[in-house]
Parts: structure tokens; C-alpha cells; sequence
């Protein structure tokens, strides 16, 4: 009778975890994109995420660029550093509505840390602010 009352726990335990699963949304509707995006070394795709002004913050350089200018910082920065690999790490959204992206990108050479900052706009699409790369 115990075994059965476990078999019934252990069985309803994971249908609920599967519904939880499929029914919680991401906070970050984009992520995948941006994502495939860093994974792929594309400035180009990158870039449609840019709002119209983007701070950059590439170790110690830091700048605040606009969106045609962020492109080419990126560009560059993909073109010295070729990705390997890029995973998420975490994302999420703070108190103040900014929504955010914890990664780590391999290039051949190095392995950074990324932060990708941004906000809603309209018809809730985000727009990157903000990109810090610190080295590992």
C-alpha cells in the first residue's frame, strides 16, 4: 500500500512539473535570437536589437555608442573573437523592468562573460542597451 501511495506521488509530481514546464513563459521572449546571434558572431543580427543608443563595455573600454556605431564595435570584436560558443547562463528581469542576459562566449583564444541589458519597447520588443564582455 506505501509503494502505491509513493508510485501515485512520484507519478503526479511529474505530470504537474511537465505542465509547469510548459505553461511558464520566458521573460525574455527574444533570448533565442540574441543568442543564436552571439553563437553565430553576428553583429549584423545582433544589431536589430540595438535601441538607438548602446553603452559597450569591452574590459576596461567602455563607450557609449549609436546603433550603426555599436554594429561596427561588435563586428570587430567578432572578427578578433570568432565564437565557438555561447551558452545563457541566466536570464531574468529586475525590479526596475530592465531584463537581462548572463552568458559565457568561447572564442578560440578566450572566454568572456557577457551581461546584454535592455528594455520593452513597443509591441514588447527588447532593445539592447547596454553589453559588458569582462575576459575569464
Amino acid at each position: 500500500m506505501k509503494s502505491l501511495i509513493c508510485i501515485i506521488f512520484v507519478i503526479f509530481g511529474i505530470t504537474n512539473n511537465g505542465q509547469h514546464s510548459l505553461t511558464t513563459e520566458s521573460p525574455f521572449p527574444q533570448i533565442d535570437q540574441i543568442a543564436l546571434s552571439l553563437k553565430n558572431s553576428s553583429s549584423k543580427d545582433l544589431a536589430q536589437f540595438f535601441d538607438s543608443s548602446v553603452e559597450i563595455k569591452l574590459g576596461e573600454i567602455r563607450g557609449d555608442y549609436s546603433k550603426s556605431q555599436a554594429e561596427i564595435v561588435m563586428r570587430d570584436f567578432f572578427k578578433k573573437f570568432p565564437a565557438v560558443s555561447f551558452l545563457v547562463l541566466q536570464q531574468g528581469e529586475s525590479a526596475e523592468k530592465i531584463r537581462y542576459i548572463i552568458g559565457k562566449y568561447q572564442s578560440k583564444t578566450d572566454s568572456f562573460r557577457i551581461l546584454v541589458k535592455g528594455k520593452s519597447k513597443v509591441d514588447d520588443q527588447l532593445k539592447i542597451y547596454g553589453l559588458e564582455f569582462s575576459k575569464e
